[in-house]
């Protein structure tokens, strides 16, 4: 009886698992948006019907003791967009804050963001910058 039992749960087991969807399965991940801010960097970020991720970005940061800090941002979680498209969200590092706000629309996602960070015990801070991507897909 006990053999059954366990042969059962396995069985249920094994049937779960094969209904999740596999790694690189044909899942939608989402469009690419490839751009520029307003500093000349580069960024990346991957939209989705109703969320979008901030894939990766730098950011060069004024710090209060004179110096300037170029910081490489990325593993964003994802940020609910509004039906209109507009969204809105700020998210913490170890060290770091980073906020963003704008609008994506159908070929292209614009919008305002800001970093702050640390060097030691100096803050930096970038203000707002502008950036602006075109949907590759």
């Amino acid at each position: 009886m006990k053999l059954r039992g366990f042969a059962i749960t396995g069985l249920i087991a094994t049937l779960g698992v094969g209904l999740m969807p596999a790694e690189g399965s044909a899942r939608p991940q989402g469009k690419l948006a490839l751009g520029k801010t307003s500093q000349g960097k580069g960024m990346g970020i991957r939209v989705q019907e109703r969320t979008l991720q901030m894939l990766d970005f730098n950011a060069l940061l004024d710090c209060r003791d004179g110096t300037e800090l170029i910081v490489e941002e990325g593993g964003f979680l994802p940020i609910r967009t509004r039906p209109s498209g507009y969204f809105r969200d700020f998210q913490y590092g170890r060290t770091d804050t980073v906020w963003l706000r704008g609008r994506a629309g159908q070929k292209w996602v614009r919008g305002r963001l800001r970093v702050t960070d640390r060097w030691g015990p100096v803050k930096c801070d970038s203000g707002w910058f502008r950036f602006s991507a075109r949907i590759k897909r």
